[in-house]
């Protein structure tokens, strides 16, 4: 269960990508850290792949080299994406989303497309989510994305007011930081956590793309143990982060 957590911004035509770092099994026991957002400066534009992390690199070099614009990623990756998934034996879920500018339609966009029919790592077996498609079709998603979707109780705790595609960059991004660090700290229907390693901050412009490190748990995550968050005090976070700090629950 990759965080992949996407902010078209169509007023500032950019694009952010929040994703993390964290490796494992499906029992979730970490195995290492890698990078899940594959950038294509061509486009510009990148890929992030949810579930069989490992593939970003294949998927990222194939779609790059089968693509020289997103206008033609976007009109043909139906068709070319099951023989490259057939050719390299991809046979484990893979959730690609696809970010990048549409000469075409004259802004920023982002899409989805699904490899296989499988319950992803994390969802509830024999439920799908609003925008998980049917494999090998590509479904275009709404301007803000947040992925996992965070429980009702942690977003209370921490007093998130929510994205905006309107932010401005700043504090946007500091949004973002908090968005994942709520991720990190949920509990999902398998009693896992599933976030974890450190956090990439991608921002895509016409003119180029940029990339920061948002957040590091890697002090923290441990290889072939499963994640466990230090506990987190929601007001002293959200002061030490520019945040109003929120409401303190009492105790006893």
């Amino acid at each position: 269960m990759t965080a992949t957590n996407i902010v078209i911004s169509p007023k500032n035509q950019t694009i952010h990508v929040v994703t993390d770092a964290a490796s494992y099994d499906r029992n979730g026991v970490l195995a290492g850290f890698l990078p899940k957002f594959y950038t294509v400066p061509g486009w510009p534009g990148g890929i992030a792949i949810r579930g069989m992390s490992v593939a970003t690199p294949i998927l990222g070099y194939e779609l790059t080299n089968a693509f020289a614009t997103f206008d033609d990623l976007v009109e043909c990756i139906e068709i070319v994406l099951p023989s490259i998934v057939s050719r390299w034996q991809l046979t484990d879920h893979i959730e690609m989303l696809v970010v990048g500018f549409s000469e075409a339609r004259g802004g920023p966009e982002a899409y989805v497309i699904e490899t296989t029919d499988q319950t992803p790592i994390g969802v509830p077996e024999g439920t799908k989510g609003e925008y998980l498609p049917e494999p090998f079709v590509l479904q275009r998603l709404p301007n803000v994305i947040v992925g996992p979707v965070i429980p009702g109780e942690i977003i209370m705790d921490a007093w998130f007011e929510g994205l905006s595609e309107n932010d401005e960059p700043a504090l946007l991004k500091n949004r973002l930081r908090k968005v994942i660090e709520m991720q990190r700290h949920a509990l999902f229907d398998d009693e896992v956590h599933w976030i974890g390693g450190y956090v990439q901050h991608s921002t895509i412009t016409r003119e180029g793309i940029s990339q920061c490190l948002l957040q590091d748990w890697r002090s923290e995550d441990q290889i072939g143990q499963l994640i466990k968050p230090a506990p987190i005090d929601w007001p002293s976070w959200n002061v030490a982060h520019g945040f109003p700090p929120g409401r303190r629950l009492a105790v006893g």
